[in-house]
């Protein structure tokens, strides 16, 4: 086993279920990870959820009003941020056209929704025709690992437990997730899981090569000795 009580390991979402689901099952885990009195400081490695903005685009109204959703995605830029047109030459240098909404109209999320996108005739409609916009909890960090959405968690094992039996721990834990949750090593803590699991194999090439070599070391030495 390991000398280091540090760990790491993803809770990856193989079912789609959602990031609210994925961090509902990994703040359980913790959870149960802190109550062992094999397993301290166990907690979720990353940014904390933080308040932003949720749109919600009807894109069967936006059809109908015919406006692209690559125009939506454009006013929306640059009206909450800035969107890049193209270049220009100024007195030799290149410079570049940056499209922002002045401060003043972009303080509030009604502001946004006012915003009006030309459709294909040539007609501006507003935002707020089929986007629907709201303040959210959402995640500021997203996370995969092995090609699934994942959260990363982090402990170490208590005094006088090896990393070892922080693994199995974990590992028994883990076991309760909800279906379609599965937890995955990483880093170190995956090189010593492989380690570990190598060892029976390492084990019984080296007793075979004792018993094939031993019988012809023997005769070799008998034969010296004579």
């Amino acid at each position: 086993m390991g000398t280091s009580s540090g760990f790491t390991l993803y809770i990856e979402d193989r079912a789609g279920k959602g990031y609210s689901a994925l961090r509902q099952a990994t703040e359980k885990l913790v959870e149960l990870a802190n109550q062992s009195w094999v397993l301290m400081d166990v907690y979720i490695d990353g940014l904390a959820e933080g308040i932003s903005v949720s749109l919600n685009v009807d894109r069967e109204k936006a059809e109908a009003f015919g406006v692209s959703f690559d125009d939506i995605s454009q006013a929306i830029s640059a009206a909450s941020g800035s969107y890049y047109v193209n270049d220009y030459t100024d007195n030799g240098r290149v410079q570049q056209v940056i499209v922002q909404a002045d401060t003043a109209y972009r303080m509030q999320l009604t502001d946004l929704l006012k915003v009006s996108v030309k459709n294909k005739t040539g007609e501006m409609v507003p935002l707020s025709a089929f986007v629907t916009a709201a303040w959210a909890q959402t995640p500021r960090q997203l996370n995969r690992y092995q090609g699934y959405p994942a959260l990363k968690v982090t402990g170490s094992a208590a005094p006088g437990e090896s990393s070892g039996a922080a693994m199995a721990e974990m590992e028994r834990l883990a076991s309760e997730l909800p279906q379609g949750f599965k937890a995955e090593w990483a880093g170190s803590s995956l090189q010593e899981k492989e380690s570990t699991a190598q060892l029976p194999c390492l084990f019984c090439s080296l007793s075979w090569s004792y018993l094939w070599c031993w019988p012809r070391f023997m005769k070799a030495g008998q034969r010296l000795w004579l």
